[in-house]
């Protein structure tokens, strides 16, 4: 299923879609919501949900990213 039939069957107005959805989804994954998963997009919300994103957080790692990161990535810039 596409992002963009998800969308219209759970009836999300056409004027949100233009206005924000449909640039979300092509801001996160680079792609029309007519060509992309919309298991791929769940993920990509998912993900950031989570606190994955550094937009608007710390520059502090998380215990999860700083086990698994590289040497010197988690250090404040």
């Amino acid at each position: 299923m596409t992002v963009d039939r998800w969308f219209r069957d759970i009836g999300a107005p056409e004027s949100l879609r233009k206005l924000t959805l449909d640039q979300l989804v092509i801001g996160l994954l680079n792609e029309k919501p007519d060509r992309v998963s919309a298991f791929t997009f769940a993920r990509a919300l998912h993900f950031i949900g989570r606190g994955n994103s550094s937009a608007g957080r710390s520059n502090r790692c998380t215990s999860t990213i700083r086990k698994r990161a590289p040497r010197g990535f988690c250090e404040p810039r």
